[in-house]
């Protein structure tokens, strides 16, 4: 991490310590408001353009390369799962916040997991059995979104009911 008033420099630095080198370096000028999502999309091809470096090497640290990823995704799957819930139950700061979300899905992990199967329940059907899926599309259409919703909900508060005082849950 480099602070703001650094970033030209260490642009700089990196530029003469390989100059012929095709770097890419944040500037200031990567995050003006307007070049913002630019940036953004240079860095998520070049994210991209690792995962396919990744799955094409043999042997052992290609093996240890691929499960870092996944684990690592794993992890931000179930942050983002956690969000939201966090945000409507508690007030956080936004470090605090993913902190909080990494942390408390990783005390629970069972309930991560089953959180983690149940939303991706349609799609994982979608893929092994298109047929069936296609049988049952009114049922994922129009009850699966509130079913999942509901047990979602109903996880989410017997996760939460260990961090929340008594008399707050009394309310709910």
């Amino acid at each position: 991490v480099v602070p703001k008033a650094l970033i030209g420099q260490t642009a700089g630095e990196f530029i003469r310590l390989y100059p012929c080198a095709n770097i890419l370096v944040a500037t200031e000028w990567d995050f003006e408001k307007s070049k913002r999502k630019r940036f953004v999309s240079m860095f998520a091809y070049i994210l991209f353009l690792d995962i396919q470096i990744i799955y094409s090497m043999q042997g052992i640290f290609g093996e240890i390369l691929k499960v870092m990823f996944w684990v690592v995704f794993f992890a931000y799957i179930a942050v983002l799962n956690y969000i939201f819930p966090l945000l409507s139950r508690f007030v956080y700061t936004l470090p605090a916040l993913f902190r909080n979300a990494f942390l408390i899905s990783m005390m629970n992990l069972p309930y991560t997991l089953a959180i983690i199967f149940l939303n991706l329940l349609p799609l994982i059907v979608f893929i092994w059995q298109p047929l069936i899926f296609m049988w049952l599309l009114p049922l994922f259409l129009f009850i699966a979104p509130g079913a999942i919703a509901r047990v979602n909900t109903l996880l989410f508060l017997r996760i939460f009911r260990k961090f929340t005082p008594e008399s707050a849950s009394d309310e709910t």
